[in-house]
């Protein structure tokens, strides 16, 4: 399933968002 970025930070808060992008840093 193909979802939005921005669609998706407004459903996660803004943690969930960094440790997200923690994660595909690595």
């Amino acid at each position: 399933a193909r979802i939005h970025p921005l669609r998706t930070a407004s459903s996660l808060s803004r943690q969930d968002c960094e440790q997200l992008h923690n994660s595909i840093k690595e």
